[in-house]
């Protein structure tokens, strides 16, 4: 029964990526500016977003969970909207969470 419990609680987390994932887009952005709020829905096989910091700009949107795995980024996160600057760490934590829960049943 636990089991079953555990699995339902992760598939209801993931529920939201069925339709498509949703991101925040921009390129190049300073990380001052408030221009990166940009909603954009993914492709089919984008599917996780992804936020890049360096030299003081910003760049986010869709990116395939294989370069992600590479850390080729420096936030990458798989529900809607979630690189925008304050959600990215608790998402790549429910990411884990979800991922060991998923090994261990």
């Amino acid at each position: 029964m636990m089991g079953f419990v555990c699995v339902f609680f992760v598939l209801s987390l993931t529920i939201s990526t069925v339709g498509g994932l949703s991101c925040y887009s921009c390129a190049a952005k300073p990380l001052s500016s408030k221009d990166c709020l940009e909603k954009v829905d993914c492709a089919s096989n984008m599917d996780h977003c992804y936020s890049q910091k360096s030299d003081g700009y910003a760049t986010k949107g869709c990116l395939s969970s294989a370069l992600c795995l590479t850390g080729a980024t420096q936030g990458c996160c798989s529900s809607d909207l979630c690189n925008n600057a304050k959600n990215i760490g608790s998402s790549f934590i429910l990411l884990l969470l979800s991922t060991a829960a998923l090994y261990f049943l």
